[in-house]
């Protein structure tokens, strides 16, 4: 309970900022994010539809609006079908292509995120595979992904966190992440 009323006093905030920030036109965007979709090599079996749903603010602070801060909130469920709650400060890099896709962003987060983790003990089951004990804790994360944006409102972000990097964030082995998301200008 103590993690949705973070997760819901961010979202607050988030909202609250917009209509200080929102003087200059084109500066500033929404984008919606729904889905969450991953892979993993992992020999347990995961969650890989979570089931997303998240909203992030951006304003621009270059002159060619390129570098954008923002603030993100998502839900979704975790890789053990619980819920997961996650808040975090976004810098944005964009990289305008104009061919087959609008553009393509560099992203770097920094947040919480209260989900469930395993832990290093395990039991057998009776098939002989391990099954981890876990639980739910908030921790700092940091995670970079890239979004692609199909078109100015259309986009898919792709997270990919090799098994090295994993162990120490999710206790899974690599992993490939991705989800939807629309702009909103």
């Amino acid at each position: 309970m103590k993690a949705l009323s973070h997760f819901l006093l961010g979202t607050a905030i988030l909202a609250a900022s917009t209509n200080v920030m929102a003087e200059e036109e084109k500066k500033d965007f929404f984008d919606i994010k729904f889905g969450g979709w991953s892979f993993t090599d992992s020999d347990q079996d995961l969650n890989d539809n979570h089931k997303g749903i998240g909203l992030d603010y951006y304003r621009s602070f270059s002159k060619n609006d390129r570098h954008y801060l923002g603030a993100s909130v998502f839900y979704m469920r975790d890789a053990y079908d619980e819920n997961s709650y996650q808040i975090a400060a976004v810098y944005k890099y964009s990289i305008p292509v104009n061919n087959f896709i609008d553009s393509v962003d560099l992203n770097f987060g920094f947040g919480l995120n209260n989900r469930i983790y395993q832990e290093d003990t395990f039991t057998i089951d009776p098939n002989g595979h391990k099954v981890y004990d876990t639980d739910r804790d908030t921790r700092l994360v940091s995670i970079p992904y890239v979004t692609v944006n199909f078109t100015q409102n259309l986009q898919m972000d792709f997270t990919y966190t090799p098994e090295d990097w994993a162990n120490s964030l999710t206790e899974h082995n690599e992993v490939f992440f991705f989800r939807f998301g629309y702009r909103y200008h």
